[in-house]
């Protein structure tokens, strides 16, 4: 059954008012699953027939539908279309993550395979049972030191130097299994707010534990071989530093990378040239063999490693035993977290591990498991190369990463596999941050009851998946768009009949570093983003002064530094953009955020002598489309970004503001939704930047500001082969001027000189509205900056000018 575009519009009435646009209509999907009147199953409107009965652009539907889908809420494949999803299960597998009586194979959870264990756990319980001292008993019944016993650290050292670890029992802490590892280590290594590194795609328990410890995440780009050293050192040496880098050097999850011992060592010496704090997971190392585990980064670093493994990978996951290893003045920190935390594993289970451990039974288990899951990889491996649709195949470990040709996405595989009865986790899970989702998906081979089973369900998989047959590209950076983007012309498929036409590649989505903020224009900052033509990049930006001035705070208790009052983002190269070209930016979207401020700020504005003292004025934008100056007063959102250029090849370094030859601070209030730019490019890649998003503001913003606040900002880029002398814009309907077309007021001022004509014309404006409305001449003077026009009306008399300036009656509650 089809959803009613209609349905959208009554439960966007019924639910938040605030906030952007693209969130909310994903959240509405969630609302009309859970009050029934959306079902799983249900088709959704296409993006432009929803965008139509909402009124809004067609990028914000996309936005939302893929908000959407990494909630879980939908699923969307080229095809098909994009349908409601079931609500999200709770793991609920009693057997080793297949659940026979549902029929469904799982492929997301990471788990061992099974083999002799449920023997040797009722030997390990027997043995345990047949105690007969108070002492034994009194072991299981009581708590556990902080960091463990001493004896179990004991074995733990044992354990951990099999992975090339030489530690003593005063430096491992035991956990609550690898995660709770892994949260002691991010508390102990990390305070809010602060940022932590790690590899591009990354562990999901590593994203959900840094927002449950309001710890930000900066991602680090790899190829083929892992992190980037030359990624890793830019990280280091841009923006606020970081704290700890977080990466899982052998058996990467979900990429099955392995670092080469080059690499290893260049993450190091990075590490110590910046002080950087290691935090390397090694849960799977010991599954690789001997000559394909390298080793671990804590071997020539233990003054900086946290190193973190657990016996769920490579024993049993009930086991909920982890190590934690680091540096010996950690020690007392590990062991305050692990108390705070709770931690602290079971006395009895983990009484069973280090029995394991000690009598040899870890050994065997360990074996049996590397054994296991190398005849899995290989029949994996071996199906899945032959594939039309797979472009590489990589495995380590218990999983494979899969990457795909440009015919087949990771979603829509993974919505095919839940067709089919088989769970693959989204590979958005996977994304340190919310830039280019791979076109790759992790398959986890322990879970399946034996080698026959798994290779059925690949089979199955693959049978489905060859309707379609890519393209033999693969991905030189797992998180890189596309340097040369394939030709999609008809092709012939090789050996498999006729022509069938390829699927053109859809514009890829990139979500700017929004840490990676300057103030100011130079020539000598690095890219912070790559693109193509036709790529749609998403911005988070800040406003003008944020950091300095405060929601409802007095001006004079407001610092101002306008070194860094502006925070522009990029900049951002587009490939294939030479200077002589043209830049166009089309405006896709614009949210403002929920605040704002105008401010009259000493000796600037038009009229500095008339309004010497400071003055600020904060305003609500939450109700989205009017915000009030005060009682009766009120002033239409029409949101815009006050800087947007290309870098000039006569500037090296320049201010924000003033505006320059490539656009820059241009403050045009008629760039708004759905208009479209054209910057001249001056440099290779054009290097683009934006900011100073303004919520309203009109023609001259006359006492120096607009309306500023957040905003979040979707842009599209491409190149055009034309050199322009200057910058243009297109709107596509006509600009909503703020005098609207209904009645205004206007003043003039006539006068040789330009300057002196403006200032006439605007001090008219004042004075009126002071006089007959009663506004104070200060929230007059605001009230011209954010939504009067000033314009020039007669220039053809020879050293006279007429300078106009209008405001809108619809503004006041009553007539002037």
């Amino acid at each position: 059954m089809a959803v009613d575009p209609t349905l959208f519009r009554e439960l966007l009435d019924e639910g938040e008012t605030t906030g952007p646009v693209y969130r909310r209509i994903a959240a509405v999907i969630g609302t009309g699953v859970t009050t029934g009147r959306i079902v799983a199953g249900d088709r959704l409107p296409t993006h432009r027939e929803l965008a139509r009965g909402l009124g809004v652009a067609v990028p914000t539907v996309s936005r939302a539908y893929r908000q959407a889908e990494q909630e879980g809420l939908i699923s969307s494949t080229v095809e098909r279309g994009s349908f409601v999803s079931s609500l999200p299960r709770l793991r609920d597998t009693p057997t080793s993550g297949l659940s026979r009586s549902a029929g469904r194979l799982d492929m997301a959870v990471n788990a061992p395979a099974r083999g002799m264990h449920n023997e040797l756990l009722r030997g390990a319980f027997r043995a345990h049972v047949a105690v007969s001292t108070t002492a034994e008993t009194d072991v299981f019944l009581g708590y556990e030191p902080d960091i463990g016993r001493y004896e179990h650290r004991e074995s733990a050292c044992r354990w951990l130097a099999r992975s090339g670890l030489d530690v003593d029992p005063r430096q491992v802490a035991i956990c609550h299994g690898g995660q709770g590892a892994l949260h002691v280590a991010l508390a102990a290594s990390l305070r809010a707010d602060e940022m932590l590194l790690t590899e591009a795609l990354t562990h999901p328990g590593v994203r959900s534990r840094a927002q449950l410890l309001d710890i930000r995440m900066s991602a680090v780009v790899m190829d083929a071989e892992g992190l980037i050293p030359e990624a890793l050192e830019e990280a280091c040496t841009s923006g606020a530093a970081p704290r700890p880098l977080y990466c899982m050097p052998t058996a990467h999850n979900p990429t099955a990378v392995t670092f080469f011992r080059r690499r290893r060592q260049a993450i190091v010496d990075i590490a110590r040239r910046n002080d950087l704090l290691i935090i390397e997971d090694d849960v799977f190392g010991l599954l690789c063999s001997d000559t394909d585990a390298g080793t671990p980064l804590a071997t020539p670093a233990p003054e900086r490693t946290l190193f973190l493994t657990s016996l769920s990978k490579t024993l049993a996951p009930g086991l909920r035993c982890g190590f934690l290893a680091g540096p010996p003045e950690m020690a007392g920190r590990l062991g305050a977290l692990i108390r705070a935390t709770v931690f602290n594993p079971s006395p009895l289970s983990t009484a069973v591990a280090i029995r394991w451990l000690d009598d040899g039974t870890a050994d065997r288990l360990l074996e049996w498991q590397r054994a296991e899951m190398a005849r899995r990889r290989a029949a994996v491996e071996h199906l899945l190369r032959v594939q039309p649709e797979v472009s590489n195949v990589r495995t380590a470990a218990l999983h494979a990463w899969v990457e795909l040709h440009e015919s087949w996405s990771a979603s829509e595989v993974v919505a095919l596999a839940d067709d089919l009865g088989i769970s693959i986790s989204p590979t958005v899970y996977f994304c340190a941050d919310d830039q280019v989702i791979p076109r790759g998906v992790r398959l986890c081979l322990g879970n399946a009851a034996d080698v026959t089973t798994l290779t059925n369900a690949i089979r199955i998989l693959t049978q489905r998946t060859e309707t379609r047959v890519g393209l033999d590209v693969r991905h030189p950076r797992l998180t890189a768009p596309h340097r040369n983007r394939p030709d999609c012309s008809l092709r012939r498929s090789h050996g498999r009949g006729p022509r069938k036409p390829e699927i053109a590649p859809m514009p890829r989505e990139h979500v700017i570093d929004g840490s990676r903020v300057h103030h100011a224009w130079d020539a000598s900052l690095k890219p912070a983003l790559h693109i193509e033509p036709g790529d749609i990049v998403h911005f988070d930006l800040k406003m003008a002064g944020h950091g300095q001035i405060r929601r409802g705070v007095p001006y004079e208790r407001t610092t101002v530094d306008f070194t860094t009052l502006y925070h522009l983002l990029g900049p951002i190269h587009v490939e294939g953009a030479r200077p002589g070209d043209a830049l166009e930016v089309d405006i896709l979207e614009l949210n403002p955020g929920a605040w704002g401020w105008c401010a009259v700020l000493p000796q600037l504005g038009l009229l500095p002598s008339d309004f010497p003292d400071p003055f600020i004025r904060y305003f609500d934008l939450s109700g989205g489309e009017y915000t009030e100056l005060v009682p009766g007063v009120r002033i239409p959102i029409n949101p815009f970004l006050g800087v947007m250029g290309t870098l000039p090849d006569d500037i090296e370094t320049a201010p924000a503001f003033p505006p320059h030859k490539g656009g820059g601070n241009i403050d045009s209030r008629h760039l708004t939704q759905g208009a479209t730019l054209q910057l001249p490019v001056f440099r290779d890649g054009a290097v683009f930047s934006c900011g100073d998003p303004h919520a309203a503001q009109g023609d001259g913003e006359v006492c120096v500001s607009a309306i500023e606040t957040d905003m979040t900002a979707t842009l599209r880029f491409n190149i055009r082969h034309q050199t322009l002398s200057t910058p243009r814009f297109t709107v596509p309907a006509p600009s909503r001027p703020q005098t609207g077309t209904g009645a205004y007021y206007g003043t003039m001022g006539i006068h040789a000189d330009l300057m002196q004509g403006a200032k006439t014309a605007v001090r008219g404006m004042i004075d009126l509205i002071v006089e007959q409305i009663g506004l104070t001449p200060e929230d007059a003077y605001v009230l011209c900056s954010v939504a009067g026009d000033l314009r020039i009306f007669e220039i053809v008399d020879a050293g006279v000018w007429n300078v106009g300036f209008t405001l809108p009656q619809s503004l006041f509650n009553k007539p002037v």
